[in-house]
C-alpha cells in the first residue's frame, strides 16, 4: 500500500483490509453456514502492521512489517 500524504495534513489515516473466500456460496451471509458438511477444523489467522515510528517527516518513505500469524489449528491456504 502506497500513500502519499500532504504536508500540510493533520489528523489520522486508516487502514481497513477486507477478507474475502472466492469460494463461498453465500458471500453476502457472514454468519451463514453451508451445512453439515462445513469442516470442524479451522485456522485462525491473525494480521498485525507496525512501524515503531512516532514522527513522520513529509517527502520519506516509512517502512512497515506485516506479519501475518495462523494460530490454527487447521493450515491455511491460498492466504
Amino acid at each position: 500500500v502506497n500513500v502519499d500524504v500532504p504536508a500540510d495534513f493533520t489528523g489520522g489515516l486508516t487502514n481497513v483490509v477486507t477478507v474475502t473466500n472466492p469460494e463461498d456460496p453465500t458471500p453476502d451471509c457472514p454468519d451463514c453456514t453451508d451445512g453439515p458438511d462445513t469442516p470442524d477444523e479451522v485456522s485462525d489467522i491473525t494480521t498485525v502492521k507496525t512501524n515503531g515510528t512516532t514522527t513522520y517527516v513529509p517527502g520519506t518513505t516509512v517502512p512497515y512489517t506485516i506479519t501475518v500469524t495462523n494460530n490454527g489449528p487447521s493450515a491455511a491456504s491460498s492466504v
